[in-house]
């Protein structure tokens, strides 16, 4: 199979109420690219759930997308993302996204719309507009909107990415570091002062939501933020990242 692009969802203490949401979006998709749903799960993942998820996406499968399931023994989604980086440049896919699997996507065209944007555009990489839960407040949607440090914000190029990798000590802030070492790297994004960063190189942006993000439910990596503040890698990241943004 030709695959156009590839889902990279990892599982952790995955439960048919918190991923159903994602895996019948999954199932929507009815476009003209044939897409790959690469599920990594570790111990803390039950057979029950797994097999609810296996049979909703035989049961929904139309020929358009294809899927597999990979046990991994390391329950990090850093170490299950950068296998899924290793598992695209072997088959040869062209695009990746990194999608959590408490979220989900929002149009059945997403992935047709996602390839379009970056081939027009010839671009190893595509900005993702997304929604959130109402019940935030205007103040606090405003603020995560305003992001732009989430892998799943964006649908990378394969092979642009293949010198990068993933944190798998660090749960927040391997996210965080994948994606502003590469912005900075491509020269979408500088630094002037401590807290203001500014795009400099356009990119392709969603014109509509395409993704939601299921802000700090209780699995999210928001929450685990102070415990990677702990973390002996979390120092040397900021460093590096310092030393970077110095043009050092």
């Amino acid at each position: 199979m030709n695959y156009k692009l590839i889902c990279i969802i990892p599982l952790y203490k995955a439960t048919p109420k918190l991923v159903m949401p994602l895996i019948a979006s999954l199932t929507r998709h009815n476009g003209s690219n044939l897409v790959f749903y690469k599920f990594y799960y570790d111990d803390t993942v039950s057979e029950k759930t797994l097999s609810l998820i296996k049979e909703i996406l035989i049961a929904c499968q139309i020929g358009t997308y294809g899927f597999d399931f990979e046990y991994c023994k390391n329950s990090h989604s850093g170490y299950k993302r950068n296998l899924g980086i290793q598992y695209a440049l072997k088959y040869n896919i062209k695009y990746i996204w990194f999608i959590d699997q408490d979220d989900w996507l929002l149009e059945p065209f997403v992935f047709d719309s996602v390839i379009q944007a970056l081939e027009q555009n010839n671009a190893p990489i595509i900005r993702i507009d997304f929604d959130v839960p109402k019940d935030l407040g205007d103040f606090n949607i405003k603020t995560i909107k305003g992001t732009a440090t989430m892998p799943w914000q964006y649908v990378f190029e394969v092979k642009s990415i293949k010198d990068y990798k993933f944190s798998e000590t660090m749960e927040y802030g391997s996210d965080i570091s994948f994606v502003i070492f590469y912005l900075l790297d491509h020269k979408y994004l500088i630094q002037e002062g401590i807290n203001k960063f500014y795009w400099i190189n356009m990119m392709p942006v969603s014109k509509i939501p395409l993704y939601f993000y299921n802000y700090m439910n209780s699995s999210s990596v928001m929450g685990t933020m102070r415990t990677d503040m702990s973390n002996p890698e979390y120092n040397k990241v900021i460093e590096m990242l310092a030393t970077k943004l110095r043009g050092n």
